[in-house]
């Protein structure tokens, strides 16, 4: 056995773990061709270590992720590849301060905070590269906007929608989505997220259902289709009859 980050002060495990138990990893992001290679994750930042060598290893992304409070993970460009890809190497990420998506090049090779190559307010799946050709597919969604389709090139500088998948939505009152903070009654400063009606007059009252469990914050920009669930409430089923919707994050105390 190798210890690869007893050396490090840096926790490889989840820092936000509010529950009675051992906290997850966040994990392994992959192997380089041979096993010469592997890369872990932090909460924000990705390290590259040798297998086979104790006291070593140095952070691909630079600092930036925990500097900046973004959160990097990798993707292929190769989606069969075994191993993660080097020249270049595509990483997306989230900006935990307003919950933005971006996507980046980094070089294996060194330390160098990696390159930018788009942000946006709205979320991003992971992209999906054509086999013959340099064009990526990518679902761009928002509260308001259903996760369609866009084309785009190995630049990510612009993008071609190519679905509407959802055109009956047109039909519906819908609402909007803000980021909001606040301080609980601990003083522990959290997020939450407030959904408001279609046409908003902040001048006026509403009726508001406020719903809370674990962090949802996060989800900013994730589109949910009406439906039913066991246990959550979907924000546009009340934004279509004039409801406010809060959703405030908590965190978890043992007992």
């Amino acid at each position: 056995e190798v210890n690869l980050t007893a050396h490090l002060d840096v926790a490889f495990y989840d820092e936000l773990n509010d529950r009675p138990m051992d906290p997850y990893p966040y994990g392994v992001e992959g192997w380089t061709e041979g096993d010469e290679q592997i890369v872990i994750r932090d909460r924000f930042d990705l390290w590259v270590f040798d297998p086979a060598q104790e006291d070593g290893g140095y952070m691909l992304t630079g600092g930036r992720g925990r500097a900046e409070m973004l959160s990097y993970r990798s993707f292929k460009a190769d989606r069969d590849s075994r191993y993660i890809e080097e020249d270049p190497l595509y990483l997306d990420a989230m900006y935990e301060e307003d919950k933005s998506f971006s996507i980046h090049e980094a070089d294996l090779g060194n330390d160098e905070a990696p390159e930018e190559l788009w942000r946006g307010d709205m979320r991003a799946y992971t992209p999906e590269k054509a086999e013959n050709t340099d064009q990526w597919m990518v679902r761009l969604s928002t509260f308001q906007q259903y996760p369609d389709i866009f084309l785009t090139d190995s630049d990510f500088g612009s993008f071609e929608q190519l679905s509407e998948a959802n055109p009956q939505q047109d039909n519906y009152l819908w609402g909007d989505v803000e980021l909001f903070t606040f301080d609980s009654m601990d003083g522990v400063e959290l997020d939450g997220l407030l959904y408001t009606p279609e046409n908003f007059d902040p001048e006026q009252k509403y009726p508001m259902v406020v719903y809370f469990y674990e962090r949802t914050s996060d989800r900013l920009h994730n589109y949910r289709s009406p439906a039913p669930s066991a246990s959550t409430i979907t924000p546009a089923f009340y934004t279509s009859r004039g409801y406010i919707v809060a959703m405030p994050d908590i965190v978890y105390k043992e007992g």
